[in-house]
């Protein structure tokens, strides 16, 4: 069994993260690139295709 290379605990998410996190599962289990990529970009994060 690998060992547990966590070594800080999880932090609490904020209600927008959540919702955000949501968005994006929403959108890719549609199929709707464009739509998770705006969620990346909104949150701050970066995409490249």
């Amino acid at each position: 069994m690998p060992e547990n290379t966590v070594t800080a605990p999880l932090a609490p998410m904020a209600p927008d993260d959540i919702a955000s996190a949501f968005a994006y599962i929403r959108a890719m289990q549609a199929g709707d690139i464009d739509t998770a990529c705006a969620v990346i970009e909104d949150t701050g994060g970066f995409v490249d295709l």
